[in-house]
């Protein structure tokens, strides 16, 4: 997988302008894109997925790479722990991005905090 190109689209979605028709489309195609790039990764590709992992840290990306970790694979419970410890502070306040986090949160079985 080309992680420079998940980065790319991750900043992509991040420069979104919701008053922008232009740029709202293009974030919907990075952010499909990016989902796109982690579900093809095939689920016994352990060291793409490890990777993928080495973006957490990354301030655009890293959050993309662990939603869509968790949305596409079955993790280690070490790495699945490493994506929580990504998404969790997401979930903290009360705008519309935390509370959609906490809702994936809690529709997955897991908790906020």
């Amino acid at each position: 997988m080309n992680l420079q190109r998940f980065v790319t689209l991750s900043e992509t979605q991040a420069a979104l302008n919701y008053d922008d028709e232009r740029t709202v489309r293009r974030a919907n195609t990075a952010a499909e894109q990016m989902r796109t790039m982690i579900s093809s990764i095939p689920e016994n590709a352990t060291s793409e997925i490890s990777q993928v992992l080495t973006l957490l840290s990354h301030p655009t990306a890293g959050s993309w790479a662990a939603f869509c970790l968790m949305d596409h694979h079955k993790l280690t419970a070490e790495d699945e722990r490493a994506c929580l410890d990504v998404i969790r502070p997401h979930a903290q306040g009360n705008g519309p991005d935390a509370l959609g986090v906490r809702h994936w949160l809690r529709s997955r079985g897991l908790e906020a905090g």
